[in-house]
């Protein structure tokens, strides 16, 4: 008979380890990243210990993050995969989510928005996973700039 394998996560450990992974990373700024359920302590419960210490948070998609909101945390949120749908756009919007441009199909979303979420662009350095080719960089930047100047967007 299978057993059941149970994770307790100790809280004031995991802020203890945050802050010490800030403090040996400074000057350079961290942000959380709790994906895959908080790695499997619980997103919510997670997200709330590192609430008053971390300035942001990462997530894999867009459920997850959504379950941060759920969890009444109102801190910044990257989702790193970025978006899987058109719909998923204005989500972001409402809920002030960044997302992560990686492909072509995530730009022609984002180019038929009103409006647009805080973007990060992710740059395929060698793992060949995802990201845009070096090679096509500049062209990205352009199109992304353009679509700056016809519309508001949230820059940071």
């Amino acid at each position: 008979m299978p057993r059941k394998t149970v994770a307790r996560i100790d809280t004031r450990a995991l802020r203890h380890n945050y802050r010490l992974a800030c403090r040996l990373a400074s000057p350079a700024r961290a942000m959380a990243v709790i994906k895959a359920d908080g790695y499997g302590h619980g997103i919510r419960e997670v997200a709330r210990a590192l609430a008053s210490d971390a300035p942001k948070f990462a997530v894999a998609c867009l459920e997850e993050a959504l379950a941060i909101r759920e969890a009444g945390v109102d801190h910044p949120v990257v989702l790193l995969q970025g978006m899987h749908s058109a719909e998923d756009v204005a989500t972001c919007v409402r809920e002030g989510f960044e997302v992560v441009v990686h492909s072509r199909y995530q730009l022609d979303w984002l180019a038929q928005a009103g409006e647009t979420p805080t973007v990060w662009v992710k740059v395929n350095t060698g793992m060949n996973r995802l990201g845009f080719a070096p090679g096509v960089l500049a062209d990205v930047m352009a199109r992304l700039g353009t679509m700056l100047r016809r519309r508001r967007w949230r820059v940071s």
